[in-house]
């Protein structure tokens, strides 16, 4: 059988998305999966043993006409759309296929199969359930996971060496999010290191992604000529992040795409929760893979913005830090 995915969201959903792939091959042992990405999702995917090909869809509209003309041309038994926008839904109306499997909604009324997955599941295994019209209804292995080749596993190792930290006893904290109710604040973040450092026997490294200078310099500030803390270079791509995460002994996160990469790499991880739903985006085994939030009134809005952040603001570094020590073995 050949499958076509459809995952054309942020980095984290679609490392949610690799149980499928696993799965897939495991019931269907001869079958080829296309997985269709947007760009910044495609080294997360590319050394995935269970896929056969990647496609990359560039964001650009004149690029997305083109790609839907050339899917007229082609064919798949099963099409799985975990997006479900316009564009996923368009591309799985121009590709003939006999199984087109999606969630219920009014604009994809032609496919075969429209779901209505409910529930506060974890969303490894909500991803699972898009594989009962097939007959897989054991969702029992959901844990996501990324997959570096060596040279990729020795970039980390490099990398590390010319920071000077010490490749022992690393706790990670990845000090940014993309939305700001779920940015843990970076003078939260920049105390919790110094109580580590202060506290513990190990070594801080912090990590930044690309756009993270303003965020990179109020932590520094604050954490200038300390002890046993480190910071990442600012220019670091997805793979040399994942290289880095391979090598901590603990990490710590907002709800963000490096959360993720931590749990599908096995690293024990605490994620400071604040607007989204740790039942739904944190794996369920919470002793490796721990969770704090504060608890008022308006925890898991699911908000974007907010004006107060008061969910993020008072919850306290040391309160984050009793938790760390719990778990940090």
């Amino acid at each position: 059988m050949k499958f076509l995915i459809i995952r054309l969201k942020a980095v984290g959903d679609t490392i949610l998305t690799t149980p499928v792939f696993r799965n897939i091959k495991k019931y269907f042992h001869n079958s080829i999966i296309d997985v269709i990405v947007y760009p910044n999702s495609y080294d997360i995917l590319k050394n995935n043993p269970y896929i056969d090909k990647v496609i990359i869809l560039k964001r650009k509209n004149i690029s997305k006409f083109i790609f839907y003309l050339k899917s007229i041309f082609k064919k798949y038994d099963v099409i799985i759309d975990y997006i479900n926008n316009p564009t996923s839904t368009l591309i799985a109306f121009f590709t003939r296929s006999r199984f087109k499997i999606g969630i219920k909604n009014k604009r994809n009324f032609f496919y075969t199969h429209r779901l209505k997955i409910s529930g506060n599941i974890y969303t490894g295994i909500k991803n699972l359930k898009y594989l009962e019209p097939l007959g897989i209804n054991d969702f029992s292995d959901f844990m996501p996971e990324i997959f570096l080749n060596n040279s990729e596993i020795k970039k980390g190792k490099r990398i590390l060496m010319e920071i000077g930290i010490p490749l022992k006893n690393i706790v990670g904290i990845f000090a940014s999010a993309k939305y700001e109710t779920r940015r843990y604040p970076p003078e939260n973040f920049a105390e919790l290191a110094k109580i580590i450092a202060k506290k513990t026997k190990y070594n801080v490294l912090f990590l930044f992604g690309y756009n993270d200078f303003k965020i990179y310099e109020i932590i520094r500030s604050i954490c200038k000529d300390l002890k046993n803390i480190y910071f990442s270079p600012l220019n670091l791509n997805l793979l040399e992040i994942s290289a880095i995460i391979k090598n901590l002994k603990f990490f710590i996160t907002s709800d963000t795409g490096p959360k993720h990469i931590g749990v599908a790499l096995k690293i024990p991880t605490l994620t400071i929760f604040s607007s989204t739903n740790p039942l739904v985006w944190n794996p369920p085994d919470t002793k490796r893979f721990p969770f704090i939030r504060n608890e008022i009134d308006c925890i898991g809005c699911e908000s974007n913005s907010c004006e107060s952040l008061k969910c993020m603001k008072e919850l306290s570094a040391y309160e984050v830090f009793k938790v760390f020590k719990k778990y940090c073995k």
